[in-house]
């Protein structure tokens, strides 16, 4: 089978600078999220909400040539409940998924290795934004690895996750309208990925911010009244 496998996060420039730990639990995936609308850059002092925005080419789904089918799911470590033997796997990701560390169950970043055995081929597609040597090594070495969208190509089926402890929740409007233009039917793996997060939308998350900043001057004022 030949597999295109895309990682929302591939849009989104490196969530590092803003100095955002990962990990998918329900923590990271929801409330994180609340409190990240305040987050600065570390280098430049930026405002997340300005500077952490996904970037994608208008013409992203020209690189399918056919209509496979859609697989839509929360977590990148649902490839793995899909038919992949023998597969031919084309991955579109901010990072490499090949693993991490020594644990041997499967997850979202290991999930290339953890199928190894039914993935003949595994072409690894970085985003532009990502740097040599930026990554973990590799449990498993990608057949390929460039750093551009695959030229257009017809797919057995076409797998996205949305990796919402990675990427924000005021974007997941975006992500729906995003896989509705790939003309293709999304076929959903689970009940998270179409769960509506908070804040829901920019709007939302600008006056979120806006209330912690107000928030933060009032007991700023309120330490210096004690001091004085």
């Amino acid at each position: 089978m030949k597999i295109l496998s895309i990682d929302w996060d591939y849009f989104f420039p490196d969530s590092a600078w803003y100095d955002w730990g990962h990990a998918e639990t329900v923590m990271y995936l929801e409330a994180a999220w609340q409190w990240r609308v305040n987050n600065r850059h570390i280098k430049t002092g930026k405002s997340a909400l300005t500077e952490y925005v996904p970037t994608i080419p208008k013409d992203f789904w020209n690189i399918v040539t056919n209509d496979p089918m859609l697989f839509v799911a929360e977590s990148h470590a649902a490839i793995a409940t899909l038919p992949m033997n023998n597969s031919i796997v084309t991955n579109l990701d901010a990072h490499h998924d090949c693993g991490y560390g020594a644990n041997d169950d499967l997850e979202c970043g290991n999930w290339a290795w953890w199928m190894k055995e039914h993935i003949k081929e595994y072409h690894l597609c970085y985003p532009a934004w990502r740097g040599d040597g930026e990554e973990a090594a590799y449990r498993r070495k990608p057949t390929t690895i460039i750093r551009e969208l695959p030229a257009p190509a017809d797919y057995d089926l076409v797998f996205v996750c949305r990796s919402g402890c990675w990427t924000p929740p005021w974007y997941d409007r975006q992500f729906r309208g995003w896989l509705k233009r790939s003309g293709m039917k999304p076929r959903y793996m689970d009940e998270h990925v179409t769960t509506v997060r908070q804040p829901a939308t920019l709007k939302q998350a600008k006056l979120m911010k806006e209330q912690l900043d107000n928030r933060n001057k009032y007991l700023f004022q309120l330490q210096k009244e004690k001091v004085a």
